[in-house]
């Protein structure tokens, strides 16, 4: 399948920027000194798929345990995210500049994340990022995956 070109000046794009993320070398315990800032290349929305600024995230014990494991070594860590949209070709429901929520399989201590649209909310505007991220978003299936 050829690639559009679109798509793949966007990944050059957004190979050349980077971005900051935690990742760990092995596995380690208290004090953590494992856990480090790598750069690593912006991840690209597909079709369908929001790119989303990270304004904060939260640790959880399960992210401890990650870490604990050496699981983080080659991804990232972290689950909740708190966020602004900054692109989502091909999104129905999120724009450009929403605020949103999520939890994501694929890390959360980084700079951007790409998520599925299915999987975002908008994150109540009652509440700050920093606020929202220990609340756990409602992750209901797509519409159109619904039965």
């Amino acid at each position: 399948m050829a690639v559009p070109l679109a798509l793949a000046h966007a990944t050059l794009l957004a190979a050349s920027l980077g971005m900051h993320a935690v990742r760990t070398d092995g596995a380690c315990g208290a004090p953590f000194d494992c856990v480090k800032i790598a750069t690593v290349p912006r991840p690209i929305p597909m079709p369908g798929h929001a790119l989303i600024r990270v304004n904060s995230t939260s640790v959880n014990p399960s992210d401890v345990d990650r870490v604990e494991s050496g699981s983080c070594e080659h991804t990232t860590c972290g689950a909740d995210v708190s966020g602004t949209v900054i692109a989502c070709p091909a999104c129905t429901t999120f724009r450009q500049g929403d605020a949103v929520w999520t939890m994501t399989e694929r890390g959360a201590y980084c700079d951007y994340i790409v998520s599925g649209e299915g999987r975002l909310s908008l994150k109540p505007p009652t509440m700050s990022h920093i606020g929202s991220c220990p609340v756990s978003p409602p992750i209901e299936p797509s519409p159109s995956l619904a039965t």
